[in-house]
């Protein structure tokens, strides 16, 4: 699993400077190879010499931007194909359409003329028929306006493939459409994008969005497994070798600062300990958080190769601009395996306020307090945050510790599963879970937050962990863990429902499997209500045939009614049959006899 790691660099003005020129040619230099490669079509080893005799670049560098340039070509080649197909299947679909709409034009017209030929017209069906035939026409001229579409994109997109050219905005597409002129003028903004009230203070984004990267490709070969951008994690120290034009000004700074001619500090060997100095850029301080500090020595000491990124962008308070160190690597991941001779699967249920969760053994039921396997943590519970106004960094630095406190904790009780909603969201509002996931909060919620922000982080540190997930069809848990499970034993909603979900991944059976990822079919559990005892005799003429849906249109829409409105359900069955048990059928026969 590819994991990428950021910190700031702390830089003074000397630094910032030196930097600031290395990223800017490496950008440059990026975009022009682009055209190189994309444009031009040269191949690897022409673009390799045409660049080197430029006399600006270490041939590391160059190829770095080469390997940068073939990757980013090769994703917008795959991605093109796909929206090829894309567009090939909604033609289709529309062609299916026209053709079946056709035929029903045609009926309709027959219709008519056998209608026009009867002796008694009926006018206010053929007036039904015409007024049908001309709005399915009106229909099929919009479509027949939208197959030209989607003809002229297949051309256009099959002449690209063909080609091997393609479009790539160096920047942001968006960006782009927010300069100020006469074609974008502030109507065709939406809320979310800045107006700018001069072209200098847009240029200012533009020429950040595009000059803000330098990038050195990992190669497990070299210290540190980077050749151009070296991290020591033992000694908090980066080592950056600068480009050929960044190193001559500062050999040249060196020269005058020692009175020396710049061609004998480049040629004598009792020089070469400047030239190195006047090479690299070594910075002291930069840390990582201990975690990621962790992560990256492990790389190193497997000898992994690690890919760098410097970046230039603005910095949390959207005033300064900052630079940053990105290291990817492939992180190695070490499989835990389960320590306790009971199988547990923890159920994780996600909702505004935070994460409920649920240890469950392998027969369904839920762990007791008293199984001595941990002393810090109940075998269930709820951790909360606070997602209300906050940044998509905040919700995501907020949710990422929460998912590591609840995994902290399945760890500590040795559980191997892990148990989440599968998190389709157009499903899930559109589900039976009433009373929690259908009110004004949730959608609310399904508006700041970040859909696939949950499922993506607990994929990622489920795999690093070595624990198994199982993603699970969510329909009726609020519902089915509250009625079923928290309503006897005292649970809240959340935990119920996250017991729920375990037993849906216990029970369940698994359709699909994705490395560690297992998506679960839905489980039907039966549908009971505690305190309902009936009587046989009741049982025999009330309709005991309950549904999930029934109990959901019981517990009304209003999470905070729904004990009251489950007690007075249960109360109405059995009110039910009582009077049904106090119905005496001999004194209906008796009376009718006399």
């Amino acid at each position: 699993m590819i994991t990428t790691i950021e910190t700031r660099l702390i830089l003074d003005k000397t630094q910032e400077s030196e930097i600031d020129s290395c990223v800017v040619l490496w950008s440059e230099y990026y975009r022009k190879t682009w055209k190189l490669w994309n444009n031009n079509h040269l191949s690897e080893t022409d673009i390799y010499h045409k660049l080197m005799s430029l006399n600006l670049l270490t041939s590391e560098q160059v190829g770095s931007l080469i390997n940068k340039i073939k990757t980013e070509h090769n994703k917008l080649k795959e991605l093109t194909k796909s929206q090829l197909k894309m567009h090939k299947a909604k033609l289709d679909n529309v062609n299916k359409f026209m053709v079946k709409e056709s035929k029903l034009i045609n009926k309709h017209k027959v219709e008519i003329n056998k209608l026009k030929q009867a002796k008694q017209l009926d006018y206010s069906k053929i007036s039904k028929l015409n007024n049908s035939i001309n709005k399915k026409t009106l229909v099929l001229i919009n479509k027949q306006i939208k197959v030209n579409r989607l003809n002229k994109s297949i051309k256009i997109i099959q002449q690209r493939i063909k080609t091997n050219t393609f479009k790539l905005c160096f920047g942001s597409s968006e960006l782009l459409k927010q300069r100020p002129g006469n074609h974008t003028d502030k109507f065709r903004l939406i809320d979310s994008q800045k107006t700018y009230n001069n072209l200098s203070d847009w240029k200012k984004d533009w020429s950040l969005s595009r000059n803000n990267i330098w990038y050195s490709v990992g190669r497990a070969s070299k210290p540190q497994g980077n050749a151009e951008i070296q991290f020591y994690p033992t000694d908090n120290k980066l080592r950056l070798r600068v480009t050929e034009q960044t190193y001559l000004k500062r050999l040249s700074d060196i020269s005058k600062n020692l009175n020396l001619e710049i061609n004998e500090l480049k040629d004598k060997q009792k020089y070469s300990p400047i030239r190195m100095k006047a090479r690299f850029i070594e910075l002291n301080q930069v840390k990582f958080c201990p975690k990621n500090q962790n992560k990256i020595i492990q790389a190193q000491a497997n000898n992994q190769p690690i890919s760098a990124k410097i970046i230039k962008k603005l910095t949390p308070n959207g005033k300064d601009i900052g630079y940053y160190l990105q290291l990817s690597f492939e992180e190695v991941l070490v499989n835990k395996i389960q320590i306790n001779s009971i199988l547990l699967t923890m159920g994780i249920d996600l909702n505004q306020k935070g994460l409920a969760y649920c240890i469950v053994k392998a027969d369904g039921n839920k762990l007791s307090n008293s199984c001595g396997l941990s002393l810090n943590h109940k075998p269930y519970g709820f951790i909360q945050y606070d997602l209300e106004n906050k940044t998509k960094k905040q919700r995501q630095w907020l949710i990422s510790n929460t998912i590591t406190d609840v995994l902290a904790i399945a760890q500590e009780y040795g559980v191997y599963n892990i148990a989440i909603e599968n998190l389709d969201f157009s499903s899930t509002i559109n589900n039976m879970n009433s009373g929690y996931k259908s009110n004004q909060k949730y959608n609310k919620m399904l508006t700041q937050f970040a859909k696939s922000l949950f499922q993506e982080l607990i994929k990622r540190k489920t795999e690093r962990l070595g624990l198994k997930l199982s993603l699970v069809n969510p329909t009726f848990s609020s519902i089915g863990g509250f009625t079923k499970y928290g309503l006897i034993t005292k649970l809240p909603v959340d935990i119920a429902a996250s017991l729920w979900l375990a037993r849906q991944s216990i029970f369940g059976k698994e359709f699909k499997k994705d490395n560690h990822i297992k998506f679960i079919k839905k489980y039907n559990e039966e549908v009971s209500v505690p305190y309902m005892n009936l009587t046989k005799q009741s049982k025999n003429q009330i309709d005991t045939s309950l549904e999930w849906k029934d109990i959901s249109s019981a517990l009304g829409k209003n999470r905070n009614l729904w004990y009251k409105n489950i007690i007075k359900f249960i109360q109405s069955k059995v009110d039910e049959s009582l009077s049904i048990q106090r119905f005496n059928p001999f004194e209906m026969n008796q009376a009718s006899i006399s």
